[in-house]
């Protein structure tokens, strides 16, 4: 799970901060409004990480620095959409990702719907006690310590692609969601490798503009 009182943890919210933020050094609060202008929920980012744990963060925060330009592309499009269609345009992008880094261990079956992260000594002892790796498709996708970040990626830059493309609205995020997450177990059935899903993904000009 994400500790906020862990500096290590923490030092993830202020890579984040600083990568949109380059030139204010002085990182607010833990609480603050300036958080949810990165795409969280609520004032303090806490309440969404716990769902997705330290995991869902370090994806974000990579995603972030790979990719800062569609990291910076996604920011500004939501608050373009927000300005002129309040908050039907909004969707929480630092949430979403975080949603989706969770939906990810789901479909690797490590966790369970619904629940919140678990510590890496549980998953391994999961792991341990497990007859054989659970069966899903995109365990072959995971040959080297860098593709769960491919994954997340190319999931989170898929959702905002059909987010903007189809003019959906914050209402709709759930469905949105369900129908990216679909299609990445859909696509990881049907490839071999993460290089042929990151072919296949940017095949989308929407999403190829944000990696």
């Amino acid at each position: 799970p994400w500790d906020p009182t862990n500096p290590a943890h923490a030092e993830l919210l202020e890579h984040l901060w600083l990568i949109r933020h380059p030139n204010q050094h002085a990182m607010p609060p833990r609480e603050s409004d300036g958080w949810k202008a990165l795409g969280f929920q609520g004032v303090d980012p806490a309440t969404d990480i716990r769902a997705g744990g330290l995991l869902s963060m370090l994806s974000l925060a990579t995603f972030a620095r790979v990719h800062a330009h569609g990291y910076h592309v996604m920011l500004d499009d939501i608050k373009d959409r927000e300005a002129v269609e309040g908050v039907m345009g909004f969707y929480p992008l630092a949430t979403t990702s975080i949603n989706i880094t969770k939906r990810i261990c789901d479909l690797l079956l490590v966790s369970a719907p619904r629940h919140d992260a678990v510590s890496s000594a549980v998953l391994g002892k999961r792991l341990e006690d497990a007859r054989e790796l659970p069966e899903s498709p995109l365990w072959v996708m995971l040959c080297k310590n860098t593709d769960m970040g491919i994954l997340h990626a190319h999931a989170l830059a898929d959702f905002h692609a059909s987010f903007m493309r189809d003019r959906r609205s914050y209402m709709e995020c759930g469905e949105v969601l369900d129908n990216v997450m679909a299609k990445l177990a859909q696509v990881s059935a049907h490839v071999t490798s993460s290089d042929a899903l990151q072919r296949f993904y940017r095949k989308d000009p929407g999403v190829a503009q944000l990696l």
